[in-house]
C-alpha cells in the first residue's frame, strides 16, 4: 500500500518489577495503599503514581473506599451511570411515583433522596409513620400523616403534587421536555459544610447530572419528533419555516363510508409532531438515561490516577500498580459465540468481511498487559489475591509465567486513627439527676427486662431506658417471630379452657392479626400460617398433660414486692393448680426443642424462679414445678419439678435455695442498673445479631480496641498514616 514499517529503539529504560500476593482482594488493595503512602513519605507526589485496573467492576468500588479510608487523594478515570446518580434517581423517582399513583413506599424512597430532607428528625418520624400504614397510596394520605413541626416537608410534598395534573395532559414531545425541565427546581443543594472538598465534588456532580438530565429530555423529544419528509421533497430551513397544515379529505359520495385522509404534504415539509401522553414520553426518556454515561470533572492535580487498562496506554508515570493479576480478570476470557463460531468468522475474514475472532480478542488482552507493565519509568508493582470471596484459591494470570519477578511479602495494615487510641474505661451514668431517674424507672421491673440487662447492659439501656423505637417492619416482614408467638399464645389461651375446635379458632385469631397489623397475603404468609397450625395441631395431638386433675388459669398477671424498693411484674401463660394447693407454672415458647432445652442451663435467665415466687406470693399456691413448652417443629417439655406426680413429664429437681438465690441476684442486677452501669458487655455474642442496638454499640470494634490496649508499643510505624494490625 506504499507504507514502510520502521522499528525505533526504546527511548526509556525498563522499570523494575515486583509481584505481591495478598490473601484477598481487600487486603490486596490495602497493600497498594500502604505502598503509595510509603512512596509519598519518601517525597514522591501522588500525581506521579497510578493504579491500572482491568476488572473495574471488582476493583473500582474497593479502591474508592480503601483510598478514602487511608486518606489518599485519587482520581478515577471511569464513567458512572447517569441513572444511578442521586439527583437523577430523585427526579426519575418523582415521575415514576406520580405515574404510579403516589404509592407510599415508592414516594417515601423519593423523599429520602431529597437533598434538603435526607437527614432530618421530621423525616425520620415521618418515615416511621408511613411504614406503619403501607401499603397505601395518594399524596393526601401522606400529608395527613404529617404532624406539627413539619411545615417544610409539607410544602415540599405540595410542590411534588404540582405535577399531578401532568397525567391528564397530551402534549408534543418538545413541550413535555420543557415541562420536565422544571423538575430540577425540586433538587436543592446538599447540606455539607461550606468550603469542604466533598461539598465541591458533590455540587459539581449534581450540576453535571442535572444538565445531562436536561439533555436526555431534549434527545428523547427529538427522537419522538423526527419524521420522514414528504416524498420527493427536501427539508425547509431558515429562521421562519412555513407551518404545516393538514388538508381535509374529499367529501365522500352519499352512502359511501370512507376513512378521512390528509392530502399530500407540500414539498420540503415534515408532518406535524405527534401529541403523546406522559407515560409514552417518559419511556423514551428512561431509555436515554439508561444509556447515558456520567463523566465528572476533577480538577485536582496532586492525586493518584486510577486508570483502566485501555486508558493507561496513553499514560507514562514513574510508579504504577497493576492489580487483579488472576485468570479471567487479566486477561479477561473471551468465549467463542456458539451461534457464530470462529470457524465461520475466519471464512468471512477470508472473503474480505472483517469480523473479530476470539484469538484477536486474546491478542488485544496481551497488548493491554504489555502496555500496562511498560507505563512506569521506575517501578511497576503487580498484585493479585490468593483467594476469592468464597475462599477458593485463585489461579494467577498466565501472563505472570513469562516474567521472573521477585515476590514481596504482604503486610497487614489499617488506617491510623484520627484520635489517639485510649483504653475504654468504665461506661456508666454519673449525673445525680439521671441516677434519680433510673431509680424511678426501676421501681417495677419484669423478668424479661432483667434478662435483657443480663444479656447486655447497653441493650437494656437502649430498649428499656431510652425506649428507642426501631423502624416499623415492611409489610412482607410484619409476620415476624414476636407476632407468630403472640398468635400461638392467644390461640392456646382460648383453646386450653374452651376446648373448641383448634383450626377455626386459629383462623379467626390469625385473620384478626393480619387485619390489625396490615400483613399482606402471599406465599410467605401462607407458609408461616401452615407451619403454625401444624405445630398447634401436633401439640394438641401429642400433649398428655392430665387436665382433669388441675384447675387451669390462663394469662394471669402478677405484681409482688421483692423488697421495699422493687416490685416484680409479669404474666404467667398458664397456672395449673391441684386440689391440694400445689401448682405448676407453664410458659409457652414458640421455639424449637434445642432452644427450649438450652433455657435450663442459661444462668442469665431468671424468669423461672421469679414466676415460681409469684405463684406462691400472689396466688397463694405451693410451687410444684415450672415447665417451658417448646412448640415449633414438635412439642417438648423442659423444666423443673419437685417429686413425682402421675402424668407429669419428667423434669430436673429444683436447685438448692433456688428462689432465695434468684432474689438476691435480682437485687444485685437492680443495684447495677441504678448505679448507671451501661457498658457494652454481651453475655452471648451470638445473640448480638438480633439486637436492635448492634449498629450503635459496635461490639466487634470495641473488642478489638480492648485487645489492642496492651500493645501500644506495636501501634507505631515508620510510614505516616499506617500502623500494623498485629495484636489488634
Amino acid at each position: 500500500m506504499g507504507f514502510r514499517e520502521e522499528c525505533l529503539p526504546r527511548s526509556r529504560p525498563s522499570p523494575a518489577k515486583l509481584l505481591v500476593k495478598a490473601p484477598s482482594v481487600e487486603r490486596e488493595v490495602e497493600e497498594i495503599a500502604r505502598r503509595i503512602l510509603e512512596q509519598a513519605a519518601a517525597g514522591r507526589p501522588f500525581r506521579e503514581m497510578g493504579i491500572i485496573v482491568r476488572a473495574q467492576e471488582t476493583y473500582v468500588p474497593i479502591l474508592r473506599s480503601t483510598l478514602e479510608r487511608f486518606g489518599i487523594p485519587a482520581r478515577f478515570y471511569f464513567d458512572s451511570k447517569l441513572e444511578e446518580h442521586a439527583a437523577v434517581r430523585f427526579l426519575s423517582g418523582a415521575v415514576d411515583a406520580m405515574l404510579g399513583g403516589w404509592d407510599h413506599a415508592q414516594t417515601l424512597g423519593v423523599l429520602r433522596l431529597a437533598p434538603r430532607f435526607a437527614d432530618s428528625n421530621s423525616m425520620d418520624r415521618f418515615e416511621f409513620a408511613v411504614r406503619q400504614q403501607i401499603p397505601n397510596s395518594g399524596l393526601g394520605a401522606l400529608k395527613a400523616i404529617l404532624g406539627e413541626g413539619a411545615e417544610r416537608l409539607k410544602r415540599f410534598i405540595d410542590n411534588l403534587g404540582a405535577i399531578e395534573e401532568w397525567r391528564s395532559f397530551t402534549l408534543a414531545p418538545k413541550d413535555w421536555a420543557a415541562r420536565l425541565r422544571t423538575l430540577r427546581n425540586l433538587a436543592g443543594q446538599s447540606g455539607l459544610p461550606a468550603g469542604s472538598h466533598e461539598m465541591a465534588l458533590q455540587w459539581r456532580s449534581q450540576a453535571a447530572a442535572l444538565d445531562l438530565f436536561d439533555e436526555a429530555l431534549q434527545e428523547a423529544a427529538e427522537a419522538l419528533t423526527a419524521r420522514p419528509l414528504a416524498p420527493g421533497s427536501r427539508e425547509r430551513s431558515g429562521p421562519n419555516p412555513q407551518p404545516t397544515r393538514a388538508l381535509a379529505s374529499p367529501t365522500p359520495n352519499p352512502g359511501e363510508r370512507s376513512e378521512p385522509h390528509p392530502r399530500p404534504l407540500a414539498p420540503g415539509t415534515r408532518p406535524p409532531a405527534p401529541t403523546i401522553q406522559l407515560p409514552d414520553f417518559w419511556r423514551a426518556v428512561k431509555s436515554v438515561l439508561r444509556l447515558e454515561p456520567l463523566r465528572l470533572e476533577d480538577r485536582r492535580r496532586n492525586v493518584v490516577h486510577v486508570l483502566s487498562a485501555p486508558e493507561a496506554r496513553q499514560w507514562v508515570l514513574p510508579v504504577v500498580f497493576v492489580c487483579g493479576m488472576v485468570e479471567k480478570q487479566f486477561p479477561q476470557f473471551h468465549r467463542q459465540d456458539p451461534f457464530f463460531p470462529d470457524a465461520a468468522r475466519c471464512r468471512l475474514n477470508a472473503v474480505g468481511i472483517r469480523v473479530r475472532t476470539a484469538a484477536e480478542f486474546e491478542r488485544d488482552e496481551r497488548a493491554l498487559f504489555d502496555s500496562a507493565i511498560t507505563r512506569a519509568t521506575l517501578l511497576v508493582t503487580l498484585s493479585y489475591p490468593e483467594f476469592d470471596s468464597r475462599g477458593d484459591r485463585n489461579l494467577p494470570s498466565l501472563y505472570l509465567e513469562d516474567l521472573v519477578l521477585p515476590q514481596q511479602e504482604f503486610r497487614a495494615v489499617r488506617p491510623q486513627s484520627r484520635h489517639a487510641p485510649s483504653l475504654p474505661g468504665r461506661i456508666e451514668i454519673g449525673a445525680p439527676v439521671l441516677l434519680d431517674f433510673l431509680r424511678q424507672k426501676t421501681a417495677r421491673l419484669s423478668p424479661s427486662a432483667l434478662e435483657n440487662y443480663l444479656q447486655c447492659p447497653f441493650q437494656y439501656f437502649g430498649s428499656r431506658v431510652l425506649r428507642l423505637q426501631t423502624a416499623p417492619p415492611r409489610p412482607e416482614d410484619r409476620l415476624d417471630f414476636p407476632t407468630q408467638g403472640n398468635i400461638v399464645h392467644e390461640v392456646l389461651a382460648v383453646w386450653w379452657t374452651s376446648r373448641q375446635d383448634l383450626e377455626p379458632l386459629f383462623e379467626q385469631i390469625f385473620e384478626r392479626f393480619l387485619e390489625e397489623k396490615q400483613i399482606p397475603p402471599g406465599y410467605h404468609t401462607e407458609r408461616l400460617r401452615n407451619a403454625m397450625i401444624e405445630d398447634l395441631q401436633a401439640f394438641a395431638a401429642a400433649d398428655r398433660w392430665p387436665r382433669g386433675g388441675f384447675q387451669s388459669r390462663m394469662e394471669e398477671k402478677f405484681v409482688f414486692p421483692l423488697d421495699a424498693s422493687l416490685q416484680i411484674s409479669g404474666k404467667i401463660d398458664r397456672l395449673d393448680v391441684a386440689p391440694d394447693g400445689s401448682a405448676f407454672v407453664i410458659d409457652y415458647k414458640y421455639s424449637r426443642a434445642q432452644g427450649t432445652k438450652e433455657r435450663l442451663t442459661n444462668e442469665n435467665l431468671v424468669q423461672a424462679p421469679l414466676y415460681l415466687m409469684a405463684a406462691e406470693k400472689v396466688f397463694g399456691v405451693k410451687p410444684a414445678g415450672m415447665f417451658y413448652v417448646g412448640l415449633k417443629g414438635g412439642m417438648v417439655y423442659a423444666g423443673w419439678k419437685a417429686g413425682h406426680v402421675e402424668g407429669i413429664p419428667d423434669g430436673d429437681p429444683f436447685p438448692q435455695d433456688w428462689l432465695e438465690r434468684a432474689g438476691e441476684r435480682t437485687l444485685q442486677v437492680v443495684e447495677r442498673i441504678r448505679a448507671g452501669h451501661i457498658e457494652v458487655a454481651p453475655a452471648d455474642v451470638d445473640k448480638c445479631r438480633f439486637c436492635d442496638s448492634r449498629d450503635v454499640c459496635r461490639v466487634e470494634t470495641r473488642q478489638a480496641t480492648v485487645v489492642a490496649g496492651g500493645t501500644d508499643d506495636r501501634l507505631s510505624s515508620s510510614v505516616s498514616g499506617l500502623h500494623p494490625t498485629e495484636g489488634a
